[in-house]
C-alpha cells in the first residue's frame, strides 16, 4: 500500500531518505546552478556560459540570446539558441533533471520495493511516497536480517542521532519513522541538497525581480541571471541586474541639428541650424548645410539670382528680340506681352474694331435709324441725312431719315406729285369716259380717249342722245 508523507518540514527529509535512489544535485526554484554544486562544469564555466551569450548579445550580431526562464528550463544545460550554452542548474534531491522524462525539469521515477531489495517494513520510493513492502513469515522480525530484511531475532531501532538525522521523518531500520524535529529559524530540512539536514533555501532570479549578470543567492552561492539583448546591456540604464541603456547626446551620437536616435530607444532634439544653412542641406542627415541652387533649377533663363547659400548665379542672357524679363516674367528670356485694348479703351461705341493684339472687338450696335459710324463719324452711333436722289423722291415733302424732313420739289403741269399714286413720285392719272362724256375726249394727262355711246345712241355734244327719225342728234 502506498502512504502519502506528510508535507511538513520534515516530510522534506522523509522525501528524500532514499539516498542511494537519488542523485547527488541541489537546485534553486528558478532552476539555476549555484556556485557551491555547478555539477560537473563547475561555477567558473557557469559564468561563462552567461558570459558568452551577453557577449553575443553585446556584439549585436542578430541573435537574441535565450535564458532558462525563456526556455522554461530549470536544470540541465541546454544551449541558448545564439552558439553558447546555458547552465540551468540542478535539482533537490531525490529528484534528477528529467527524472520524470521531461528534459529540463526536475523530477523523480519511484521505485518499487523489489527494486529497492526491501522484503518487509515501509521505505520511501524515493520520490515523495511512503511503500509499505509487507511483513516477515511468522518466527522472523522485519529488520532482523538487515535494513527492510526478515531475519530471526528481534531488530533494534535507531536513532535520529544515531543517523546524524537534524530533523524530518526518518526509517529506524526496522519498521518504523523516526520524527527527527524541525529546523530553527528560516532554514529548511533538505533545503542544502542532504536528507534530514537542515539546509538554506536559495533565490531566484524571478524572486528577486532580477533580469541580467551573477547576484548572490542568500544562501552563499551566486546566481547567474543571463545577458540583455542587443542595444541594452546589464545595468546600462543605471540599475544593478536590470537590462537597461544610458542614452547617448547629440555631440556623442555626432549629431548637429534636428532629430536623432539616442540609441535607446529614444529621441534628441539637436536644435537647428544658422541661415541660411539648413538640417540636412548640404546632403548629410543631421548636419547643418546648404547645397546651392541652380538656374535650371529655379527654371531661371538669364540674369543673377541668390544661389541659396549667400551666392549669386549668372544665368547668362537671352537672344534678340527677346530681352531677361522682356515678357513680364523676372529671370525669364521674352518679348513685351501685348496689352488688348476694349471698347471703352478705343472710345467705340459700336462695331467691331481690332483690340490692338490681333483680335476683334465687339462694341455693339446701334438703335434705328442710327447705325455705326453715322454722320461720318466711326464706331460711334450716328445718323447720315437721306437726300431725294438716295430716296428716289420726285417731288413733295419726305423725311431724311434723321428727323429731318426733304423738299422734292413741285411737278410739271399737267402732272401732280403722287399723281399716279405713287408717293413723292410725279404723275398723272387720266380721265375715264364717265368723267369727260362721250366722243373723242382730252384724258388731261396730254392724251385722247374716246368714249362711244352704247347701242344706237348717238353722241351729241358729249352728249350720248337718242338718235332722231332719220338718225342724227336731235
Amino acid at each position: 500500500m502506498l502512504v502519502p508523507a506528510r508535507t511538513s518540514h520534515a516530510a522534506l527529509a522523509l522525501l528524500a531518505i532514499g539516498v542511494a535512489l537519488a542523485s547527488a544535485c541541489s537546485l534553486n526554484s528558478m532552476g539555476e546552478r549555484s556556485t557551491a554544486d555547478a555539477g560537473p562544469m563547475g561555477k567558473d564555466a557557469a559564468i561563462d556560459h552567461v558570459g558568452d551569450a551577453k557577449a553575443k548579445a553585446d556584439a549585436g550580431d542578430g541573435c537574441v540570446p535565450k535564458t532558462c526562464a525563456n526556455l522554461a528550463a530549470l536544470c540541465g544545460d541546454i544551449s541558448d539558441g545564439c552558439g553558447s550554452m546555458l547552465a540551468c542548474g540542478t535539482c533537490t534531491k531525490p529528484e534528477t533533471c528529467g527524472g520524470d522524462g521531461m528534459a529540463g525539469k526536475c523530477g523523480c521515477t519511484p521505485k518499487s520495493c523489489t527494486q529497492l531489495g526491501a522484503e518487509c517494513g515501509k521505505v520511501s520510493d524515493g520520490c515523495i511516497t511512503t511503500l509499505n513492502c509487507g511483513g516477515c513469515k511468522p518466527g522472523e522480525t522485519c529488520g532482523a536480517g538487515g535494513p527492510s530484511k526478515c531475519g530471526v531475532g528481534s531488530c533494534p531501532p535507531t536513532t535520529c542521532a544515531a543517523l546524524g538525522a537534524e530533523c524530518g521523518m526518518a526509517f529506524d531500520g526496522c519498521s518504523n519513522m523516526l520524527d527527527c524535529g524541525n529546523c530553527p529559524g528560516n532554514l529548511v530540512c533538505g533545503a542544502g541538497g542532504v536528507a534530514n539536514k537542515c539546509g538554506c533555501v536559495s533565490e531566484t532570479c524571478v524572486s528577486l525581480g532580477l533580469e541580467c549578470g551573477p547576484h548572490d543567492d542568500g544562501c552563499g552561492g551566486t546566481l547567474h541571471c543571463g545577458g540583455c539583448p542587443p542595444g541594452k546591456t546589464c545595468g546600462g540604464g543605471g540599475e544593478k541586474n536590470q537590462c537597461g541603456c544610458t542614452p547617448k547626446n547629440c555631440t556623442q551620437v555626432g549629431a548637429e541639428c534636428g532629430n536623432a536616435d539616442d540609441e535607446c530607444g529614444g529621441t534628441l532634439d539637436c536644435g537647428g541650424c544658422t541661415a541660411p544653412e539648413t538640417c540636412g542641406g548640404g546632403g548629410v542627415d543631421n548636419q547643418c548645410g546648404c547645397t546651392p541652387q541652380t538656374c535650371s533649377a529655379l527654371g531661371f533663363d538669364c540674369g543673377s539670382v541668390p544661389d541659396g547659400c549667400g551666392g549669386t548665379l549668372d544665368c547668362g542672357g537671352c537672344t534678340a528680340p527677346e530681352t531677361c524679363g522682356g515678357g513680364g516674367e523676372a529671370n525669364k528670356c521674352g518679348q513685351p506681352v501685348c496689352v488688348p485694348k476694349t471698347c471703352s479703351e478705343l472710345g467705340a461705341d459700336c462695331g467691331h474694331p481690332s483690340d490692338g493684339c490681333s483680335g476683334t472687338l465687339d462694341c455693339g450696335s446701334c438703335t434705328a435709324p442710327l447705325t455705326c459710324g453715322g454722320g461720318n463719324n466711326p464706331l460711334k452711333c450716328g445718323c447720315t441725312p437721306k437726300t431725294c436722289g438716295d430716296l428716289q423722291a420726285e417731288c413733295g415733302s419726305i423725311s431724311n431719315g434723321c428727323s429731318g424732313t426733304l423738299n422734292c420739289g413741285p411737278c410739271p403741269a399737267p402732272q401732280t406729285c403722287g399723281g399716279s399714286g405713287q408717293a413723292n413720285k410725279c404723275g398723272c392719272k387720266p380721265k375715264t369716259c364717265a368723267e369727260v362724256g362721250c366722243g373723242s375726249q382730252d384724258d388731261a394727262c396730254g392724251g385722247t380717249i374716246q368714249c362711244p355711246c352704247p347701242g344706237t345712241q348717238e353722241c351729241c355734244s358729249g352728249v350720248c342722245k337718242a338718235q332722231v327719225d332719220g338718225g342724227g342728234c336731235p
